[in-house]
């Protein structure tokens, strides 16, 4: 799928890609064990997700007033970036999304703390008209 998914989170608008198996398996594989149990290095699974899905942003302002725009390496996005992107303040709801897409374009995003539909999240699908390919 080329299409981007739009992530709404109160003003702020994320453009994401879908991620390809080779990102989603890099991902999983941030998995270790210690002390005799699996422990799941969700943070760095997020940045990464993050690193490579977002390719849009609107809504954000620099000190200036002037748009924030993205800074890229190649087609991802740098870390810089991303850390600019977690110092924001939608970055837990951020963080709930980018876990819950993981592996599939979910009906609605859900709230972990409560189970409930994630307040001020907003999802569709942007048709890009290229297909798959």
């Amino acid at each position: 799928m080329k299409d981007r998914i739009r992530l709404k989170i109160g003003e702020v608008s994320f453009l994401l890609a879908p991620l390809s198996n080779f990102q989603k398996s890099e991902i999983a594989s941030f998995s270790k064990t210690k002390s005799g149990n699996e422990v799941f290095d969700l943070f760095k699974a997020q940045h990464y997700y993050v690193k490579y899905a977002v390719k849009g942003i609107e809504g954000v302002k620099n000190y200036d007033d002037s748009d924030y725009k993205l800074e890229f390496e190649g087609d991802f996005l740098s870390d810089g970036c991303v850390s600019e992107i977690f110092s924001m303040p939608v970055k837990d709801k951020l963080a709930y999304s980018c876990f819950q897409l993981l592996n599939e374009i979910p009906d609605k995003l859900i709230d972990p703390s409560n189970g409930e539909p994630l307040q001020g999240v907003e999802l569709d699908i942007v048709p890009t008209g290229k297909g798959s390919s």
